[in-house]
């Protein structure tokens, strides 16, 4: 889980990162809020829709979290931080604008701190809070992506325990599945194993699908039904505070693979050790890519891989780096990337495998331990 110790040291790196005139970072965004505090409102509850929050830094260490009274469940998860908590609304009286709430008590937080130059998302930044901070205000957009890249211990703990509850809800399904199931009884299995294995709720999403929509590449799930000896290729991630594990595997129903099939296991399963064996730091992320390529193009497959081979993992799906053909990215440590080589054949079946690695100062090290075998 998130760590008080690790959301202050994502704090000082991002300061770091930034020009030393820097007083004061406001972010505005879920995915930056959660790195740097941990807050993240649960999208299952009534109390989180509509809801924003701010969360404001100083150099000197201090982080206020800005956040009406209905988001105290959550606020109270937060981790260094004080919370300024306006009321929005009670049961009792009628409720004002959610977000101008926020933003007013954000811009009266920044008041209170005093003058200086400030950081803002301004991709995410509300237009209100934007024009009312005035000048010198400055992008930490471009620091913010780079500093989030790195995953500190804690984050990787989390992203791990993401991959042991899909890893539990992708075991039982496997196992349960039956002749008759639909693609939409895929995912309320997983679903509902994910959150018994959490403990608590959880957001579960990704490609559900059987037989033709293998041959797809995956989608979202649909009362498409499961034959006996048809394909099923589940490639979902599980959310947990934010923070998400990203994994796929296929596997058939109730029967044996094909030679066809079987063949395509082979080499997707020899493109996936190819492109993990070349993980390491310094390594060129297009080069990943075109290790899992050389695999298919020796077995004249390579037309049947039209997608990335991985991608970066945590608090964004995909986010850098992106092991594709044309990325000038570099491996570095701290990175979470997945390896996900597939082949989609028409008239015969597609599959895909997916494993995901931590990058490390002497290689790689792999995070995610389910069954990849047709």
């Amino acid at each position: 889980m998130l760590t008080e110790s690790g959301c202050r040291s994502r704090r000082a790196r991002l300061f770091n990162a930034l020009a030393p005139t820097i007083d004061r970072v406001v972010l505005t965004s879920p995915e930056a809020i959660a790195w740097c505090s941990g807050f993240a409102a649960s999208p299952f509850v009534f109390r989180s829709q509509g809801a924003t929050a701010v969360l404001i830094l100083s150099r000197s260490g201090d982080a206020r979290l800005v956040v009406d009274n209905l988001q105290e469940p959550f606020a109270a998860r937060a981790l260094g931080v004080s919370v300024e908590m306006p009321v929005w609304y009670r049961c009792v009286e009628a409720a004002s604008d959610r977000r101008a709430l926020v933003v007013d008590a954000a811009l009266a937080a920044l008041r209170e701190l005093g003058a200086g130059d400030i950081a803002v998302e301004s991709a995410h930044c509300p237009l209100p809070l934007a024009s009312e901070i005035g000048r010198p205000m400055h992008d930490l957009g471009p620091a913010l992506a780079l500093a989030r890249r790195s995953k500190d211990r804690d984050e990787i703990d989390q992203i791990s325990r993401c991959f042991e509850i899909a890893t539990q809800a992708l075991d039982t399904t496997r196992a349960n599945v039956r002749p008759g199931w639909t693609e939409l009884d895929l995912y309320r299995s997983v679903a509902e194993q994910a959150n018994q294995a959490a403990g608590e709720t959880v957001s579960v999403y990704g490609d559900f699908v059987c037989g033709v929509g293998c041959e797809a590449g995956g989608g979202p799930p649909t009362s498409r039904v499961v034959r006996a000896g048809d394909l099923i290729l589940l490639d979902f991630s599980v959310v947990l505070q934010g923070y998400r594990g990203d994994f796929a595997s296929t596997f058939v129903c109730e029967g044996e693979p094909s030679r066809e099939w079987s063949a395509m296991e082979t080499a997707c399963l020899a493109a996936l050790d190819a492109a993990a064996a070349t993980l390491r730091p310094g390594q060129p992320a297009r080069d990943v890519h075109a290790a899992a390529v050389r695999v298919f193009a020796e077995q004249h497959l390579a037309d049947h891989f039209p997608h990335h081979t991985g991608h970066g993992i945590g608090l964004g799906h995909p986010e850098a780096p992106f092991l594709v053909p044309q990325s000038e990215e570099v491996l570095a440590v701290g990175d979470v990337v997945t390896v996900e080589p597939g082949l989609y054949q028409p008239g015969i079946g597609g599959m895909r495998f997916e494993h995901a690695w931590e990058i490390t100062p002497t290689g790689s090290r792999q995070l995610t331990t389910h069954k990849t075998r047709l």
